[in-house]
This record gives C-alpha cells, structure tokens and sequence, in this order.
C-alpha cells in the first residue's frame, strides 16, 4: 500500500493546503472545477470522521477581480470608447485585493460547503501575530465545523505575501 495513503487512513486530523496555483486558473480567474473538487474530497474525508483544517489563498485572486471590474465601472464611457484601460496604467494594490476579495473567498466555501451540509470557519493569521489559535481551533473540529486558515494579506507587513506551503503549514502540525 502507498504510504502516504495509509498514513492518511490513520490520521485523525488533515491539513490540506490550497496553493495560488491551484485556485487560479492560466487566466488569473478563479478556479472553480478545482476549488469544488477539493470541498466534495474535504467533505467526503469529514464523512469518514476525519478532522479537516484547511489552509487556502485565494483571496487575492478574488479581489483583483473585483478591483479590476471597480475600475472599469468607475471609468467613463468616453475613456472606454477610446480604448483606455485604468488596470493597465498600474498594477493593483495586493493589500486592497486581499481586502476587496477575502469575504468573497470565505463566501465561496460557505456556499460549497453547505451542499454537504457542512459549516466552514474563517481564521486569519499575519506576520505580526503568526500564533496558531490552537485552542480555537480544536473547539471547531470538536463541533464539525471545518477551520479555513488564511493570512491576513491586508495588514502583513511584508511585501509579498507569504506564499510557501510549506512555511505557512508547519505552524499547524502542532495539533
């Protein structure tokens, strides 16, 4: 039997981590196919009495959209018809994406989630204060309800988000 597989059949708790890549398609859209996918194989593991944490981006993405659609609307008709695009006069400000989309992400796995009956929670964590809230988090996985862990891009004080799985996971193998 693979290990990894087996390993998984013994383990009482799962962290799966969804990266930018993944949630993302080729087009800087979101990802949709692949985010449901993920949920339906989230939900069957809690169906087999699993405890899931989930670690996700996404946010970014989401907010850019938003943005990107803010500016177009915002824009006037004359400079539309002139063929003037605002996005491409500068990049967006990745904290007001992170802003502008993380309800909408959240929303997003509320919604996915409650086609398998299932309740989703939203914790954010920063660089500033990258303290697992072990306690908060068992008392959801206690009750079924499934720990969705961000950072919070929008008060990081680094430039560039954190985006190793890796870095941003170990804080939570602790459990």
């Amino acid at each position: 039997m693979d290990e990894p597989r087996s390993s998984l059949q013994h383990a009482r708790i799962i962290l799966v981590k969804i990266g930018t890549e993944v949630v993302n398609s080729p087009e800087g859209l979101l990802a949709m196919g692949k985010i449901g996918c993920i949920v339906e194989q989230i939900a069957r593991l809690h169906m087999q009495g699993k405890q899931i944490i989930l670690v996700s981006s996404g946010a970014v993405a989401i907010g850019r959209m938003v943005l990107k659609r803010q500016q177009m609307l915002s824009g006037s008709m004359q400079s539309h018809l002139k063929g003037y695009n605002p996005a491409a006069q500068g990049s967006l400000n990745p904290k007001a994406c992170a802003a502008a989309g993380q309800s909408g992400m959240q929303s997003l796995y509320e919604v996915l989630f409650s086609q398998y009956h299932l309740a989703c929670s939203q914790i954010l964590t920063s660089d500033t204060d990258f303290q697992v809230p072990e306690q908060t988090i068992l008392s959801l996985l206690q009750v079924g309800i499934i720990p969705i862990i961000n950072e919070n891009d929008v008060v990081s004080q680094r430039k560039a988000p954190l985006t190793d799985a890796t870095v941003k996971c170990r804080f939570f193998f602790q459990l």
